[in-house]
């Protein structure tokens, strides 16, 4: 049992120190995780966003906590059992939010129900005028043209 302990340790220091914004979101879509540098990006401290149900919601107060989650919010598509991108927001109170490629990966059970989602957000933001998403080559179902055309 060490050993599953000192390689979890190896993988928790990579993701917590990685340059990349990183989160983890359970299967409800409430935020269970997120690294320094997600939480320096968003702008809030992780203890803060921690337990935050990260959904699109146009309703929240500019600046608050939950409209700081809900950028974070990954694309309805991410949740279908395959990897996926899309585009996330940061910047508490920068105006514009400054938009970065995150990419999505769905994690399942082994009943193929989802348990989590896992996001690594790119370190750099996009241009204002950006052009259109690029496809995350994590897998596709090999039946899906449609992904392959991007």
């Amino acid at each position: 049992m060490a050993r599953l302990s000192t390689t979890a340790q190896r993988l928790a220091r990579l993701i917590v120190e990685a340059s990349q914004p990183v989160y983890l979101l359970d299967q409800n879509s409430i935020l269970i995780f997120c690294n320094r540098s997600c939480a320096d990006w968003v702008g809030v401290p992780a203890e803060m966003l921690l337990g935050q149900k990260c959904l699109y919601h146009s309703e929240a107060e500019p600046g608050s906590v939950e409209a700081a989650a809900g950028g974070l919010a990954p694309p309805p598509e991410a949740w279908t059992g395959w990897a996926t991108t899309g585009w996330v927001t940061g910047g508490r109170f920068a105006q514009p939010l400054r938009r970065r490629l995150a990419c999505f990966l769905p994690l399942q059970a082994e009943e193929g129900e989802p348990v989590g989602l896992l996001a690594v957000v790119q370190a750099d933001d996009l241009p204002e005028q950006s052009s259109p998403l690029p496809v995350c080559q994590l897998g596709y179902p090999p039946d899906d043209e449609a992904a392959h055309l991007h």
